[in-house]
């Protein structure tokens, strides 16, 4: 049996409980932002204060998410994936029961830090227990669903949080993860995985602080870059930082016999393609969401609810085509559905952005259908293509690494097109006019346009299992 897999009678309901949390993480995400203003009269809490509830989620989830992969390795990946999930409800319950005194942002914030700590163990650790629950044959199926639900969860996060929201109370924002935590950890235990007892490592501790504070400071960098001014002294100090740290765990690390994350797994031609793809994939169609969420918002004057709504012409196409490519990945490995998502997504955003013109909600469903049959052929696959060429003990570390590229391919791909966004308007504040709105998603169009150029390359047609040698 693969390790960490279930038996087999139990893999159904495996896969949903992985689902079910690695959704709720990444709902997380984009519910949150709709419950910020309420939230904000409630506690008192300043523009600043609100702007971390959200930047304290994504910064520690992005620093830490590459380590969660190891962490996996080192307590057994059914055991962090569990402590993960325990870190998330009781960070949401603490966010949900936030006092309206003066302590408010300091709970508040560090309770989204826990969160986004508790994400950061999950995802990787899911991704590759479902990478080695499936064979070859089943594998691209089971990664469609499982990265499927994430991304329409995310999408759906605007509607989610509207409805909560304005039928209960942003509290129900964050109370709401508790039961679907448990539903997790309920289906996680009927479906009796076998457990596997984690390999004895040491942890370097310079290794471990120059990795996390140089992601940290490259996520803090580009989510400031919008406020701080691009071009700042600031803003570059904080990039130049981040970018220093990362060089120097590099160092360390291919100096070690045991690194705490693995890099040498990059060195595979086919892992490391597709681990650039996800970065470049995320960061056009996230920036284009965000921005052509805001632009109904905003410009059309839609409410959350009705926004979320609207952006169903986008979900529905990328749940059918999800499925659709997990199959083909499964018979004809991931150079076709890739392709074929980067064509779409591309021709998708920029429809997209072309529409904005017209200021109708009509004229922009094409686009929204065509980026979503894209982020739905090319996601799932570039995930277990990427999982599939490394050996079953390295996916763990693996998995945290593509995790930590889409996470910062998202994050540098929304500040860049606010970035973009603000320049065009000529202003501080308006991120949603049709000439901002444009400027935004023109950059994720082209920025896609080079991944699929790179896709072209796109090596085997096939998903065969390769392995990799790595010292012991």
């Amino acid at each position: 049996m693969t390790r960490g897999a279930p038996a087999v009678a139990g893999k159904r309901m495996f896969l949903f409980s992985l689902s079910g949390a690695v959704g709720m993480v990444l709902l997380d995400q984009t519910v949150v932002t709709v419950a910020l203003p309420s939230m904000g009269r409630d506690l008192g809490l300043s523009m600043s204060s609100l702007q971390w509830v959200v930047n304290g989620y994504i910064l520690a989830l992005a620093a830490f998410v590459a380590f969660g992969g190891r962490l996996g390795v080192v307590l057994g990946e059914i055991r962090a994936f569990q402590v993960g999930v325990g870190l998330f409800a009781a960070a949401s319950v603490v966010c949900g029961l936030a006092p309206g005194n003066g302590a408010a942002a300091e709970v508040i914030v560090a309770a989204r830090v826990v969160q986004g700590l508790g994400a950061a163990v999950m995802l990787p650790t899911a991704q590759s227990l479902v990478a080695n629950a499936f064979p070859t044959g089943e594998r691209g199926r089971a990664l469609a669903l499982y990265t499927g639900s994430g991304q329409v969860l995310a999408a759906l996060g605007p509607l989610v949080g509207g409805v909560l929201t304005q039928w209960i109370s942003w509290r129900a924002v964050f109370f709401v993860n508790v039961p679907v935590a448990a539903a997790a950890l309920l289906l996680l235990a009927a479906s009796r995985p076998e457990r596997t007892h984690g390999r004895r490592t040491s942890m370097s501790v310079p290794q471990l602080t120059t990795l996390i504070a140089g992601l940290a400071l490259l996520v803090l960098g580009t989510q400031q870059a919008s406020v701080w001014g691009f071009a700042s002294a600031l803003t570059w100090t904080v990039l130049g930082a981040g970018a220093l740290g990362i060089a120097c765990f590099i160092r360390l690390a291919l100096r070690s016999e045991r690194p705490v994350i693995d890099i040498r797994l990059l060195g595979i031609r086919r892992f490391r393609r597709d681990a650039v793809l996800l970065f470049i994939l995320q960061f056009g169609t996230l920036a284009a969401m965000v921005h052509g969420t805001l632009f109904l918002q905003e410009t059309l004057d839609y409410s959350a609810i009705a926004s979320g709504l609207a952006i169903l012409p986008l979900i529905v196409p990328l749940i059918v085509a999800n499925q659709i490519a997990g199959r083909a990945f499964d018979k004809h490995g991931a150079r076709v559905p890739t392709v074929a998502g980067f064509i779409a997504a591309t021709a998708g955003v920029g429809a997209w952005a072309w529409s904005f013109t017209a200021e109708t909600y009509w004229w922009q469903v094409p686009g929204m259908t065509a980026t979503g049959i894209g982020i739905g052929c090319a996601l799932s696959c570039l995930s277990a293509d990427g999982l599939s060429v490394v050996a079953a003990e390295s996916r763990g570390e693996a998995s945290g690494i593509l995790a930590c590229l889409r996470q910062l391919g998202g994050s540098v791909g929304v500040a860049a097109a606010a970035t973009v966004a603000l320049a065009a308007h000529g202003s501080r504040t308006d991120f949603a006019s049709v000439r901002s709105s444009t400027a935004a998603l023109a950059l994720c169009g082209v920025v896609l346009a080079l991944g699929l150029a790179l896709a072209l390359f796109l090596g085997s047609r096939t998903a065969r299992e390769t392995s990799v040698t790595r010292k012991a």
